[in-house]
């Protein structure tokens, strides 16, 4: 038995509650359709959302980002600069591939010299799909242009919570030390930042990029 309560989401009665065993549980409990998320996430956001990294230097960073965008649904991961990249030590780093627990399996990525570059193939691929797709419409994207977002504090930066967020989108992280660099942020259309109320003033890169993406999963 079980009531309907949204599209996704049921209220079903816990057989275990009646046993003398388990008479303490609740005779009801949520239960959330998972294969109808999961695809969803693989229809949407697989083909919207992408991670731009700006010279990192942590290969374990990058790895666990990798872990994060698989679980998001990133459609692709651009490796700029000295940003390490997955794979054996001759043709990358195995560190990213050990810290990613084997999420570079899954997720797309690409190498470039600068996020200039990332940016170029990116808009370039954006509008050979509007063109070859004429009945294609990215929801809360215009004309299929991407939106460029930096994760960046800066005096111009918006809290992240506070943009509306559409697709396709592109997220710019930066280096541990430096952040995004000035040509970088120059490309931005919006530069977001996470609120911070200790004494060091920053997120781990890995953590920052998270919290990003997941609020940027609530405008799809």
């Amino acid at each position: 038995m079980r009531a309907v309560l949204g599209k996704r989401l049921f209220l079903v009665q816990n057989p275990l509650a009646n046993s003398r065993r388990h008479r303490h549980l609740p005779r009801w409990r949520f239960h959330f359709d998972l294969n109808h998320h999961r695809l969803y996430v693989n229809n949407i956001m697989k083909k919207q959302i992408y991670l731009i990294l700006d010279n990192l230097r942590s290969s374990h960073n990058v790895g666990a980002i990798f872990r994060t965008a698989d679980a998001v649904g990133v459609k692709k991961i651009f490796l700029c600069g000295i940003t390490p990249i997955p794979g054996d030590e001759k043709q990358g780093n195995r560190r990213v591939k050990k810290a990613s627990v084997g999420a570079d399996e899954f997720v797309k990525w690409e190498h470039c010299k600068n996020v200039l570059e990332a940016i170029k193939k990116l808009k370039k691929t954006i509008t050979a799909k509007t063109q070859t797709r004429k009945t294609y419409r990215p929801r809360r994207s215009v004309c299929g242009q991407i939106q460029i977002i930096s994760l960046e504090q800066t005096p111009k930066s918006i809290l992240f919570t506070k943009v509306k967020y559409r697709l396709p989108l592109a997220l710019i992280v930066g280096n541990e030390i430096d952040g995004i660099g000035e040509n970088a942020l120059k490309l931005s259309d919006i530069k977001i930042e996470i609120p911070m109320f200790g004494q060091k003033n920053s997120l781990n890169v890995t953590t920052a990029t998270g919290i990003a993406l997941y609020k940027i999963l609530e405008f799809v």
